[in-house]
């Protein structure tokens, strides 16, 4: 029973981690762009050590904006969980990290707002199929 539920696991992270891989037949100009887009994404990223990702979250660089008018970022993910995990993930994550929750919107797109003095954080989850969403996270500062 043990072997089974170990091998069902192996499966489980095998194909999330699977589904991040990058393709390799890419142009050399769209190889420099991807290159471009990944440090961007990681920059970002480094900038918002009080906003958690989860685990497995593979980028989307079509979300990896700055704002021209005001220090902002806009990152995007595809994650492999329910919306329902990632709501409960982000209400106990953001709490944890010094967030106040001021909005939860829950229909076709789940909408969470959290806010800190001078900050606001807006996530939002798109479900893509039944086990893949599309994790867009905002946050700007309010001066």
């Amino acid at each position: 029973m043990r072997t089974i539920t170990l091998y069902g696991l192996f499966f489980c992270l095998l194909s999330i981690v699977g589904g991040c891989v990058k393709k390799k037949n890419h142009p050399r100009k769209d190889k420099a762009s991807a290159l471009l887009a990944d440090a961007f994404v990681c920059e970002h990223e480094a900038r918002l050590v009080d906003v958690p990702i989860p685990l497995g979250a593979c980028p989307v660089s079509r979300f990896a904006k700055q704002q021209q008018t005001t220090p902002s970022q806009l990152l995007g993910y595809t994650v492999y969980y329910s919306p329902e995990e990632l709501i409960s993930y982000y209400t106990y994550e953001m709490e944890r990290l010094g967030w106040d929750q001021i909005v939860q919107h829950e229909g076709t797109e789940a909408v969470l707002v959290f806010n800190k003095p001078k900050r606001v954080a807006i996530i939002s989850l798109r479900p893509i199929n039944y086990a893949k969403v599309e994790l867009v996270l905002f946050v700007s500062s309010l001066d």
